[in-house]
């Protein structure tokens, strides 16, 4: 599980850093500098729901298409923070 802190700044150095051991944490930071991003979700789920969707459209074979490229365009978008290792091997 991760933690989110809404509106902390990524410290500048080790020596003003909150977290762990300052001599681990200079190899293996542990902090991510989050980027610039919208609302965020769980696009694998959304994938799922697209693909769902597309399936349960038999006969109207334009609106499937449009669901499996809605699916596609989600499973492309850019991953603002990596999946919880605890949830992708529940998955």
């Amino acid at each position: 599980m991760s933690i989110l802190i809404h509106g902390m700044k990524m410290p500048k150095n080790c020596g003003v850093c909150f977290v762990g051991d300052r001599t681990i944490c200079k190899e293996h930071c542990p902090l991510i500098e989050i980027p610039p991003h919208g609302r965020l979700g769980d696009l694998g789920e959304l994938e799922i729901a697209f693909n769902e969707s597309a399936e349960g459209l038999h006969g109207t074979p334009k609106w499937a298409e449009i669901y499996r490229e809605c699916a596609k365009a989600v499973r492309e978008a850019e991953t603002i923070i990596p999946a919880d290792p605890a949830k992708e091997e529940s998955t």
